[in-house]
Parts: C-alpha cells; sequence; structure tokens
C-alpha cells in the first residue's frame, strides 16, 4: 500500500504571489482576475505534475492575531491588501470549492500555524507532506516526511535542500530568526547581528538557548556585548517566529482527499472568469459525448438535406476564401445538426432555399456573405440574424468579433 501523499497550500502567500506576478488581468466586466489565474494556474499545475492523493488550503482570515496581540508591530510594516487583490478572495475560494479542495481559517491564527497543526496531526500516518510555500518560517517544518515546494522555484526543497538554502538545519530557522530577524515580518532580531553572524552562531552553537549557555566562548566582543544586551529580544523574537502546532481546529485526513472536481461548476466560473484555455481543456477532458454533432453531408446527397431545411424553416451559411480557387468562395450551409460545404459553382443548389422569405437565416457576417452569393448570382432574403452584428452588440467590451470568441461566449 502506497503512502499518502499530502500538499497543503499556504493559500495566503500564493494569492500575493500570483496578483503580482500577472499585472493588469480583468474580464470584460471589469473584474480583477489575476490573482485567480495565477492560483488556479499553480494549483492545476500542482495537480497534474505532484498527483497528491489529499490536499488543503489555509488562509488568513485578516483579523487580529495572537502573535499581533504580543508584539503590535508584528508586520505593521505590510501595506494593506489592496483592493482588487480583496475582490479575487471570494472567487478563488470559490474555485477551490468547485476543485473540492479544502479550505481551513480560523480568527487569531495564521494559515502558517494551521499548517503547522495539520503536519503535527499527520505525522503518526507516515505520510509524506509537501508545504507549498515560500515563507522562510515554514522552513522550521521540514524533516525527513516533510517538504517544502517553492512557488518562485518551482521545485521541492528537503531537508539537504534546505540547509544549503539557509546555511543551517530547518529544524533551527527559528533560533536563526531570533538571532537576526525576519524583515518580512517585522520580527526584531538582536539589532546589530547580521544573517552571516546568526548563522555563524546557530552552526557553533545549536539553539538559541544554547548560545546564551556558552555566551563565554562567543570570541567577538562587540557580538558578545549585543546579544548580552538584547537577550530578551532574541528569545522573544524566537517565540514569535515558533509556529503554533496546537490550533483547535476540525481536522480529519479523510476529508482532504483528492477527489473529482466539480467540472460543471469550474467551467461556469472560468466562463465567468473568462479563462477560455482552462474552459477548452476542460471540455477536452470531459467524458461527456458531444452534444449534437454535425455530420458532413456530400454534395452529391444535398436534395435530402435542403428537404430538410425546408422543413425546419431555418439554416445557418458562413462564407469563406477558397483555398482551391484564387478570388472564389466556399460556403458552409447547416441545419439540423447537419452540414453542407459547397464551392462557389455549386452554391446554386442552395439558390431556392437561400431566397425563400419563409426560412431564417443565421449568418456571420451578413454583408460578406451576401457580397459571396451574389458573385454566384445567388441571392438570400428572408430573416436574417447575424451573430457578428450580435457579438458588436453584446460583447463590445472584447478585443475581437471573431466567430471563435463569440461562440465561446
Amino acid at each position: 500500500m502506497s503512502l499518502a501523499k499530502i500538499f497543503l497550500i499556504d493559500g495566503h502567500a500564493l494569492c500575493y504571489r500570483a496578483f503580482y506576478g500577472i499585472a493588469g488581468l480583468a474580464n470584460s466586466k471589469g473584474q480583477a482576475t489575476n490573482a485567480v489565474y495565477g492560483f488556479v494556474s499553480t494549483l492545476r499545475k500542482i495537480l497534474k505534475e505532484h498527483t497528491p492523493s489529499h490536499m488543503a488550503v489555509c488562509f488568513d482570515t485578516g483579523k487580529k492575531t495572537l502573535r499581533q496581540e504580543k508584539f503590535k508591530e508584528y508586520k505593521i510594516q505590510r501595506p494593506s491588501m489592496p483592493e482588487d487583490l480583496i475582490s479575487q478572495l471570494p472567487i478563488i475560494k470559490e474555485v477551490l470549492k468547485a476543485y473540492r479542495i479544502p479550505v481551513f481559517e480560523l480568527d487569531g491564527y495564521e494559515a502558517d500555524d494551521l499548517i503547522a497543526t495539520i503536519v503535527r496531526k499527520l505525522k503518526k500516518n507516515g505520510a509524506e507532506i509537501v508545504i507549498a510555500s515560500d515563507d522562510k518560517d515554514m522552513f522550521q517544518l521540514v524533516d525527513d516526511g516533510t517538504s517544502m515546494y517553492s512557488f518562485r522555484h518551482d521545485k521541492l526543497l528537503g531537508v539537504q535542500e534546505s540547509q544549503e538554502r539557509f546555511g543551517i538545519k530547518p529544524s533551527l530557522i527559528t533560533d536563526y530568526i531570533g538571532l537576526c530577524g525576519d524583515t518580512a515580518d517585522n520580527i526584531p532580531g538582536v539589532n546589530g547581528i547580521g544573517e552571516v553572524t546568526a548563522r555563524n552562531l546557530i552552526n557553533q552553537f545549536g539553539t538559541l538557548e544554547n548560545v546564551y549557555d556558552h555566551l563565554d566562548q562567543v570570541t567577538q566582543v562587540k557580538v558578545r556585548e549585543k546579544l548580552t544586551a538584547q537577550k530578551d529580544a532574541a528569545l522573544f523574537s524566537k517565540e514569535l517566529a515558533v509556529l503554533d502546532g496546537d490550533v483547535p481546529f476540525d481536522f480529519k485526513m479523510e476529508g482532504i482527499q483528492v477527489v473529482e472536481p466539480d467540472n460543471k461548476e469550474l467551467a461556469r466560473l472560468f466562463n465567468e472568469l473568462e479563462f477560455r484555455k482552462f474552459v477548452q481543456e476542460l471540455n477536452q477532458g470531459s467524458s461527456e459525448e458531444t452534444v449534437n454533432p454535425v455530420e458532413e453531408i456530400s454534395v452529391s446527397n444535398i436534395a435530402g438535406f435542403l428537404a430538410q431545411v425546408k422543413k425546419s424553416k431555418q439554416c445557418a451559411i458562413i462564407v469563406g476564401p477558397s483555398i482551391a480557387l484564387e478570388g472564389g468562395f466556399k460556403f458552409w450551409v447547416s441545419s439540423q445538426g447537419q452540414v453542407v460545404v459547397l464551392a462557389a459553382n455549386q452554391i446554386a443548389q442552395c439558390k431556392a432555399v437561400l431566397e425563400d422569405r419563409t426560412i431564417r437565416k443565421v449568418t456571420y457576417d451578413f454583408k460578406a456573405v451576401r457580397k459571396a452569393l451574389m458573385s454566384s448570382s445567388v441571392g438570400i432574403d428572408g430573416e436574417v440574424f447575424d451573430v457578428l452584428l450580435a457579438g458588436y452588440l453584446l460583447l463590445s467590451g472584447l478585443m475581437s468579433i471573431d466567430l471563435a470568441s463569440i461562440a465561446w461566449q
């Protein structure tokens, strides 16, 4: 029996990365979609390339956290979340719901703490755990059974890779932060102790507490003086960096199992967001049969097709240039799931139908169709619905009103 592979995504971190990584993306209604697009792209990549058996996404709630109650300057330097990102968070959670991927968040706690709690609870299962985040403090959770997935570098970082990145064991990250601080979270550390000195001290003595137990062995006098004067700040900084692995929320491993998504709801959301590529890939991967398949009718058997057109009282006609004949045209005439493709010298066979005022015609670019028909001495009469004109009226925000864009909309 293969072990579970569990991906735990820092949703807040991924939202920010997606938002700033893709600029200026919005749908025709003006809704910003850049964060949603980047988030979904990363999610799809993880599902496809890493095939996790279990997955969960954790978010911050935006409410005051326990760390901020302890230290009011915690993360105070960070600007407020942009309005365009705020508007996309509910959409991202809707997409996750359609993927049937559970979301966890709890007032007073950061996403990091929820992930740490899940990791602690899953350790006993012997599962392979992957934390998707680039936050430095998350690396304290890395061990033989837990690795990091870096959004920035698109790769997994285990114990060895993490040690190569920071120059210390990942289990000692909080001790390291206690000394040199963390500007991203506004954790002060010891003023005057930089990353290199912090790394050297941790590699020499191990934990922060052990550094203080052996202060007499710190050979640099100024470093020893700074450590002595700022001991409380160092220990408090480490305390702020330690993740809470005992957050009180309901979690069960069976509740995060990866299951078949709600593709119908995903298609609806992607259509609304105008993520055409995602919609097309959903359709390609669908096991459902194509609705109303089109049957191409041979020109030699056109009589039955024309009888069907007269009976249904409607047909569609599209015109395009003929490759075979310079300056010529090809015509696609369709009705009731059947289509006949005619060269310019064959379109006269449809003359009676196209000039019949009682038969409704659907066209794309009526002027071009009428012009091409006239060159073959065929008219078009009766009620006409022009898809191109409808596209201009309904989809004026689109850069292009080509037939494919209108059909997708």
